[in-house]
């Protein structure tokens, strides 16, 4: 319950975070493998491989609607309910799996760094034929990952964070909250938190209060 109650790093811009990190654990052993012993060479992919793998949970989230604009940790920050309740959820925490459920089933219109738009939808909806695109997606981002990790072992080197081909794939997080897409149900801005005021109008951002 704890985890679930401290998982903002499957979320916008620490799932971002926490691929980097992880993809970089992985460049770096497929590094040793070129560098290190042939007879090693194999057995060490297998752990870069590995990495690779626990990194694209987060970057897989990344192509969940339900993921990309839920203010996660800000909602976290502003709790205000009692440890001592558990395993009832925090108040806090119930909102943003409230508005990941929305952003989940109703979608939204996202595009990547390479000019690639499409309609991103969330959990348990992946192989719906709504989210065909986003399937396809996601499926490249993780393909871009894993050759990542095996150029790296053929060439020794290690591309910068901000090159990740993976993360020009996946969708721009601050287009999530564009006009564009219907106005989210919390949001956080200028270190506020806001809410949707009328909670059943999601096509006007003027309802957006803190």
């Amino acid at each position: 319950m704890w985890i679930a109650l401290c998982n903002w790093d499957h979320f916008g811009k620490d799932a971002e975070k926490a691929y980097s990190a992880l993809h970089t654990a992985a460049l770096r052993k497929a590094k040793d493998a070129h560098d290190g012993s042939k007879d090693m060479a194999d057995t060490t992919m297998v752990q870069a491989y590995f990495l690779e793998g626990y990194a694209q949970h987060f970057l897989t989230d990344l192509f969940s609607s339900g993921h990309l604009r839920t203010p996660r940790r800000k909602l976290h920050e502003n709790f205000f309910g009692d440890p001592e309740n558990l395993p009832n959820p925090w108040p806090a925490d119930g909102c943003a799996q409230k508005m990941h459920n929305e952003d989940c089933a109703n979608g939204l219109w996202v595009r990547n760094l390479n000019g690639e738009g499409w309609a991103a939808y969330g959990d348990k909806q992946l192989f719906s034929s709504k989210s065909d695109r986003n399937l396809v997606q996601a499926l490249k981002a993780a393909q871009a990952g894993a050759d990542e990790v095996r150029k790296t072992r053929l060439t020794g080197e290690i591309p910068d964070a901000d090159d990740f081909a993976a993360l020009q794939l996946t969708p721009i997080l601050d287009e999530s909250l564009s006009g564009m897409n219907y106005a989210p149900m919390f949001a956080e801005s200028d270190g506020k938190l806001l809410f949707r005021n009328d909670v059943d109008d999601r096509n006007s951002y003027k309802s957006l209060k803190p």
